[in-house]
């Protein structure tokens, strides 16, 4: 792709990476009652927090904390740290014990088998120190000694709460828009931004921009702004494990974590030096914008990929012409093939500029990009927001999609980056 937005100059050096802790040792070690399938699933939260195979054994531990009177599963990799409280779990001795993470999910379903669901899910189960007990019989599970487990950092404080609901789909919409590319660490973050009440989310691979703002309630006298990197991959997988959470969602920033709350789940990370690109630089201010139906468009834009995967340019472009009376979507394929080519037509409708500055213009775009940038949206029509093309007729400044209606009142923006194509 011939133009790319920059990054990486905005990095700041990494901190030194921090010496192992360990925890103060307890002496007592847990001991309560829970429901099955209430432990069972926050078992499967906290296992996202381990690395598999990391050092020393006990960080492949879960830790099995009651000294506050709940039952709250603790696991870290050393970079995100996660807290899941058990709902509605009897604590009958307060202490902490650490046990095999995947040896306890693996005897849990193994003292329910031959259960029915609803019946595994309504089970009792005791756990004392280091052995699980059922109605039916006892398993030992291996523990490790408190004192090897590395300690975990403390969450941050929080500082607004948003709604969790409107935050997971947010996130849904601007995830994919989060680079994977590890040389380029900071734009495989999303960044928050906290600036009176609201919080803005917003990801960038240079390819593309994805930005969303949600209304926010302050929760301590300080209307400062603030903003943090947190890891995409992370706020991916907590986006799946909470799909249909519909709680508040609690936003810590602090000077050596970030702390997302959501329920009985509680993620913090240390955060990742730098910033991404301000994206009010990139956005366009448009000589034109064309509003088409959202279906149209992705239903031409499927075709267009289809044809290109069967012609083995999986990562082809898919061109969209525009003219006065609405789109036409078509592949671009080789020289030879282009003249027996025909696009499909989509309707559309100009909200802002004349029809004569559409004449033959047109823009490509990665076809994967631009249904990624469809899906991202609800509403039944989206509008395309144009800059003035080059002399060629080519779109060639980032174009900005949002729902219907002028583009800077938008609660969510994608902006896609065209590929300048060469004759």
């Amino acid at each position: 792709m011939a133009s790319q937005w920059q990054a990486g100059q905005h990095q700041k050096t990494q901190p030194e990476q921090e010496k192992m802790m360990t925890e103060t040792h307890t002496e007592e070690t847990a001991e309560f009652t829970a429901k099955h399938g209430a432990l069972s699933k926050a078992l499967r939260m906290a296992g996202f927090g381990i690395a598999k195979g990391a050092e020393p054994p006990a960080i492949q531990g879960v830790v099995l904390d009651t000294t506050d009177g709940n039952l709250t599963l603790r696991t870290h990799d050393f970079s995100t740290y996660l807290a899941v409280k058990v709902p509605e779990a009897s604590i009958i001795r307060p202490g902490r014990t650490v046990l095999n993470h995947a040896q306890f999910m693996s005897c849990l379903a193994g003292i329910a088998a031959g259960e029915t669901t609803a019946a595994a899910a309504q089970m009792t189960v005791t756990v004392n120190s280091d052995v699980l007990h059922s109605s039916d019989m006892d398993v030992p599970i291996t523990a490790y000694p408190m004192e090897e487990y590395p300690a975990a950092r403390e969450a941050a404080g929080t500082l607004a709460t948003v709604d969790g609901a409107q935050l997971l789909r947010q996130l849904e919409r601007v995830l994919p828009a989060a680079g994977d590319d590890i040389t380029l660490p900071v734009l495989t973050s999303v960044q928050f931004d906290l600036k009176g009440d609201t919080v803005s989310i917003r990801a960038t691979d240079r390819y593309r921009i994805t930005h969303a703002v949600l209304p926010a309630q302050r929760t301590t006298d300080d209307t400062g702004k603030a903003h943090a990197l947190f890891p995409a991959a992370t706020l991916d997988a907590l986006r799946k494990l909470l799909k249909g959470y519909d709680g508040p969602a609690d936003l810590g920033i602090g000077t050596e974590t970030v702390t997302l709350r959501l329920g009985d789940v509680e993620v913090t990370v240390r955060p990742m030096q730098g910033e991404l690109p301000d994206y009010r630089m990139l956005m366009p201010e448009p000589t034109t914008s064309v509003t088409v139906d959202r279906k149209a468009l992705t239903k031409a834009a499927k075709k267009v990929q289809g044809v290109l995967k069967a012609k083995s340019l999986k990562k082809g472009q898919c061109i969209v012409r525009f003219q006065p009376e609405g789109l036409t979507v078509f592949p671009h394929l080789d020289q030879e093939e282009r003249a027996k080519v025909r696009g499909m037509a989509v309707s559309a409708t100009i909200t802002q500029g004349t029809p004569d500055a559409l004449q033959e213009v047109q823009g490509a775009f990665n076809a994967g990009y631009l249904l990624e940038a469809l899906a991202a949206f609800d509403s039944d029509t989206i509008t395309l927001h144009l800059c003035q093309p080059d002399a060629e007729h080519q779109i060639v400044k980032p174009v900005l999609l949002t729902e219907q209606g002028a583009a800077k009142e938008a609660d969510y923006r994608h902006l896609l980056m065209p590929v300048r194509i060469q004759e």
